[in-house]
């Protein structure tokens, strides 16, 4: 059994799409399209990733990160940026704000790899199929 990830997205095409890649690696999907709600759902599910785009309406990702490293039980919840904020300095008031680390937002196979890197091993999918590679015929 893969991981519960938890992904916070204003975009319902984008939450489709991670939706797609990630239960299709065998993980669950925990979803939320603002910021309060985000909390709310990782404060009672306890997932085992947290990933976030940066530009939210309302409370961004940012100050998500912030709020999530302020609460004891969620401080040590792998928590990822997963966004299309990619200019100078981005990087780094992403890490600055808590974030474990920073994806460019493109859902793809090396997308999934490097969120996948946030995990423990044993939560990773490791060759399990994903439904964006074609099955063999």
């Amino acid at each position: 059994m893969g991981a519960r990830i938890l992904v916070i997205d204003d975009s319902t095409k984008d939450l489709e799409l991670a939706s797609r890649l990630l239960q299709g690696a065998g993980h669950v999907l925990l979803t939320a399209q603002d910021g309060e709600s985000g909390i709310a759902i990782a404060k009672r599910e306890r997932p085992d990733l947290i990933v976030s785009d940066i530009g939210l309406p309302g409370m961004g990702g940012l100050e998500i990160a912030r709020r999530i490293r302020r609460i004891a039980e969620l401080a040590r919840v792998p928590l990822v940026a997963f966004t299309g904020h990619t200019g100078p300095g981005d990087r780094e008031l992403i890490l600055a704000a808590g974030f474990n680390g920073y994806v460019a937002k493109s859902y793809s196979e090396e997308a999934l790899a490097q969120i996948e890197g946030f995990l423990p091993p044993e939560l990773r999918s490791a060759g399990r199929p994903t439904l964006l590679k074609r099955p063999r015929r």
